[in-house]
């Protein structure tokens, strides 16, 4: 009989949504992108990167969907086994899928078990909430939200700034 490994698998969103998946330690990091994509019901199709995570889910190093060919070191998901990364209860990553939308995962190994027979592995052994049809919209910090954090890009772009009095709008060469 081989490992499984039982994961929690969390959606990003302000409701409690989240999949237990059952899977084997032997399996490719490919292998539980496609089951993660089939246990909350989304079209594939679309790049997606794993990420070594802490226990404050600090996103870390990336593992890509494909090789990049830039970085003889960094693995791509075809290569790096669950157990290489899920080694005991507790241990965690960041799952991205579709970085236009950002569906955003955080998955953590609940707990050793062995295969039961009949069982199909990969296997969604508990469902909770009912999974969008859309990503959750992301609050980056922008002007609407209640966060002082200046948003993605610092406040400079905010509205309230004053405008340089010294800019007359004419960008000719005399004006450099």
């Amino acid at each position: 009989m081989s490992a499984i490994h039982k994961l929690r698998v969390i959606l990003d969103t302000e409701e409690d949504i989240f999949r237990d998946i059952d899977i084997q330690a032997e399996n490719t990091l490919m292998e539980l992108h496609a089951s993660v994509l089939k246990a909350f019901g989304i079209a594939d199709g679309e790049m997606a990167s794993f990420y070594h995570t802490d226990d404050n889910w600090t996103q870390g190093e990336e593992i890509p969907m494909l090789d990049m060919g830039g970085h003889p070191d960094t693995a791509s998901m075809n290569q790096v086994h669950i157990e290489d990364l899920l080694a005991k209860p507790g241990d965690r990553l960041l799952y991205v899928y579709d970085y236009l939308n950002m569906w955003t995962f955080f998955i953590e190994f609940v707990q050793h078990a062995e295969a039961e027979d009949g069982v199909e592995y990969p296997n969604v052994s508990l469902e909770f909430g009912d999974a969008p049809k859309e990503a959750p919209t992301k609050d980056f910090g922008g002007s609407d939200s209640p966060s002082k954090s200046g948003g993605l890009f610092g406040g400079a772009f905010d509205d309230d700034e004053e405008e340089d009095e010294d800019y007359d709008g004419d960008f000719s060469e005399e004006s450099f």
